[in-house]
């Protein structure tokens, strides 16, 4: 997931497009309000206006982890609940999670919290920051670790909600969310998933709207000093969009959200970004050096993530795989990624030399991954545990789709592509229930060849190895061979920052040619690997004197397989 310090990080989370209304009404028995309140302090006073469970025991909650974050509770300050009258209902923390109330059975009752800054917390390390955000400038939320939730309502059920903002209009504060623009108050009805799931980012932001056909999309950015304007942002957010909903002919969906929230500045060559998709929304991370200019490397990367999350709104959602099973992974994530590069390319986005580089990826991490052959079964275990089984269904899922494209196309003569499959499985929805792999290699089989539907279900199932096509259709290429030379630091970063000397230096490695050796003293240590060559300077201790090592961590040259585009021909 992190390949020096550039981050290409998707946590998979249920993305969600639901329409929304702004109008409000009366509170009734079934109905959860939440109502945020800017105060002095600052602080944000969350009020929870719910029915109690009928057996006079509920249990308010936290998501105990969500995105890689372990959740410590820390937003839930001063919790105190009262019934409708203003009685005071004694509240009990029973984990760093959850809350229970003893009340009388299924009365009306409102919990009020408050959110404070966090001030100096740990980095996260190993992935993006999820937790709340919320300073003089910005307060940023993710609803899963800081809304809390009756325990007693349904997961699957439908529920009337309703959310509304004060206090911000008044210090000039600018509100952007899952729910829509501006204060509200909002009414809607989702699962208590999908509002969990919601985003909601306010304080000195940067909003620009657009238009996508009748439906209003937007981006909010925090944070100052950006390389690129938030009108550049909008707009390459509102050609997706378009694209995407054009390839399925789905213009059903009336509001969606890109925010984007600094990270910390890093080495000036390098940039860093990822993020989540929640409802309605992709919360998007990124380092202010982030360059958007379509010729740089970063323009492109961009796009495709953005296009991957949206993506999502279909395969994984209204082509509903198994949730956070990773089971489903190859399809939902694979399938994700080689249709997000390809809709960029047909809209113009990208070009094919840059269409060309991220495939390149793809088969270079499938081809090097020391997991290739893992089953299915492993990646479902491991998926969470293990960096490259992690990636393997990503990698494994987008060469296989490579693959079946060119099949399907062969086979009807150009007629078909893996097109029809897509819009195949959207149109002519499988099961109400989440899908599964073997609803997947069924509907599959509708489009290939015998052996070939027997060929696909050894690489999904036992990890058989992909047949790597030949030649692609589109853009036109073809496979050849090329030498790389891969980052390669030559010694443990890990066990030698803990133990403070070098540990599991590589001979032969370029660490080793520079003069680097098992056991010398560790004075400081960085290296870079992201845009541009790889860097590598590593202070020692010799004879008592600070010694500054330079080198290029790179790996031996050694051969691999590449896509080259073929050059067009006059006819």
């Amino acid at each position: 997931m992190v390949q020096g310090s550039f981050r290409f990080l998707v946590w998979v989370t249920i993305f969600v497009t639901v329409a929304i209304s702004s109008h409000c009404h009366q509170v009734n028995a079934s109905d959860l309000a939440y109502r945020f309140q800017l105060r002095r302090g600052p602080v944000i006073e969350v009020s929870l206006d719910f029915t109690a469970s009928e057996n006079g025991d509920s249990i308010l909650e936290l998501a105990k982890e969500w995105g890689g974050i372990v959740n410590d509770g820390s937003d839930v300050n001063h919790l105190t609940v009262h019934d409708s009258d203003g009685n005071s209902i004694p509240v009990e923390r029973t984990s760093s999670t959850t809350w229970q109330i003893q009340h009388e059975n299924e009365v009306r009752l409102t919990a009020r919290y408050e959110i404070k800054p966090p001030g100096e917390r740990e980095p996260i390390r190993g992935g993006n920051d999820y937790r709340t955000r919320f300073d003089a400038n910005l307060f940023q939320v993710i609803g899963n670790l800081a809304l809390l939730m009756p325990q007693h309502y349904s997961e699957d059920k439908k529920i009337r909600f309703q959310v509304s903002f004060h206090g911000f209009d008044e210090i000039g504060w600018r509100i952007a969310s899952s729910y829509g623009l501006g204060p509200g108050p909002f009414e809607f009805e989702w699962t208590r998933s999908q509002f969990l799931h919601a985003v909601v980012m306010a304080g000195n932001i940067d909003i620009a709207k657009r238009m996508v056909g009748d439906q209003q999309i937007a981006v909010a950015v925090a944070g100052r000093g950006w390389m690129f304007a938030t009108d550049q942002l909008a707009d390459s957010v509102k050609q997706i969009v378009q694209a995407e909903r054009d390839f399925f002919d789905d213009h059903t969906d009336p509001w969606y959200l890109v925010t984007l929230t600094p990270l910390p500045a890093m080495h000036p060559g390098s940039s860093s970004f990822g993020g989540t998709a929640v409802t309605n929304c992709f919360a998007l991370f990124c380092t202010p050096n982030l360059n958007l200019q379509p010729e740089s490397a970063d323009y492109a990367r961009t796009l495709i993530l953005l296009a991957h999350e949206y993506f999502h709104n279909w395969n994984g959602i209204k082509i509903s795989t198994a949730g956070n099973d990773p089971s489903t992974y190859w399809f939902s994530e694979g399938f994700t990624n080689y249709f997000s590069r390809k809709i960029l390319l047909r809209a113009g986005l990208i070009t094919p030399d840059q269409f060309l580089e991220n495939l390149n990826t793809a088969l270079h991490g499938y081809e090097s991954n020391e997991y290739k052959s893992a089953s299915n079964a492993i990646i479902a275990e491991a998926f969470w545990s293990n960096r490259n089984v992690g990636e393997l269904p990503y990698q494994r899922g987008d060469l296989l789709a490579l693959m079946l494209d060119e099949h399907i196309r062969s086979r009807s003569e150009g007629k078909q592509s893996i097109d029809n499959l897509m819009l195949d499985l959207f149109e002519n929805p499988i099961s109400q229930q989440p899908i599964t792999t073997e609803h997947l290699l069924e509907r599959i089989n509708d489009f290939v060849d015998k052996s070939v539907s027997e060929k696909i279900r050894e690489i999904v199932m036992v990890g058989a190895d992909i047949p790597i096509p030949s030649d692609v259709s589109e853009p036109k290429l073809a496979l050849a061979t090329a030498q790389t030379r891969s980052f390669a630091p030559g010694f443990d970063i890990e066990k030698t920052r803990e133990a403070k000397q070098l540990v599991g230096v590589i001979e032969s490695s370029e660490a080793w040619n520079a003069g680097l050796r098992d056991g010398q003293i560790l004075q400081g240590l960085s290296i870079q690997s992201g845009n541009g060559p790889p860097t590598a300077e590593v202070t020692i201790l010799i004879d008592g004197e600070a010694k500054k090592v330079e080198y290029t961590p790179l790996s031996e040259p050694r051969q691999i397989r590449v896509y080259q585009l073929v050059p067009e021909t006059k006819d």
